[in-house]
């Protein structure tokens, strides 16, 4: 079932909880590193997912075309923070509280496999990405989950704690990956804060270790 569709379908109730907003070309839907408590439905339009590199230049992650929806990370992960999405086109967003989406999700299986499924795919990326993390040098590692946490927007909230984690490295060895990839040229690191400094550089170099 198309997520058009199951808007359509939607109790009464839980259309009257719809919010609609019209974003001119250029205005943006959300803030980067902000709390958020809705889901938005995207009707019409391209929106753009946006960081900033160190030099003040807005970089693409991800786009966002009619009949999809974002906010879901917020919402289910209340640690999460927004990143910043940009209105490519005029765009027509439905947006619907969380308290709202958990009660229509009780009543509406179609609308909770579509939400499943969004994150099931996330997750089947993450998955190939990181499926031989093992074989990989530490460095290697934290490159990896740097450009992961790029992708799904959340470079912001990165920190050199879940580098251990997710590198399965000690802070030292953390740290003697994160300075030489900074004399590489692909990222810095200044006020506790990632920053990628050269996005061609740092695709490129993630897809070489993608071909071992």
């Amino acid at each position: 079932m198309s997520l058009d569709t199951i808007l359509q379908k939607a109790p009464d109730q839980i259309q009257e909880k719809f919010i609609k907003n019209h974003f001119p070309q250029g205005s943006h839907i959300l803030f980067a590193g902000e709390a958020n408590d809705f889901l938005f439905f995207l009707m019409k339009g391209k929106a753009e997912v946006y960081t900033l590199n160190r030099d003040g230049v807005m970089l693409s992650l991800n786009t966002y075309h009619a009949l999809s929806f974002f906010g879901e990370y917020e919402i289910f992960d209340p640690k999460s923070t927004t990143a910043s999405i940009i209105a490519k086109t005029p765009c027509d967003i439905i947006k619907l509280h969380k308290k709202d989406l958990f009660q229509w999700m009780k009543t509406d299986f179609a609308l909770t496999l579509e939400i499943l499924g969004h994150f099931a795919s996330d997750v089947i990326k993450s998955h190939r990405m990181n499926t031989n993390l093992a074989q990989l040098t530490i460095q290697e590692r934290v490159l990896v989950s740097i450009y992961s946490h790029f992708t799904i927007g959340n470079l912001h909230a990165l920190s050199k704690q879940i580098l251990i984690q997710e590198a399965y490295a000690p802070l030292r060895s953390v740290n003697r990956a994160i300075a030489s990839l900074k004399k590489e040229g692909l990222i810095d690191y200044s006020n506790k804060q990632f920053i990628i400094v050269n996005k061609g550089l740092l695709e490129a170099a993630v897809n070489q270790i993608n071909t071992l």
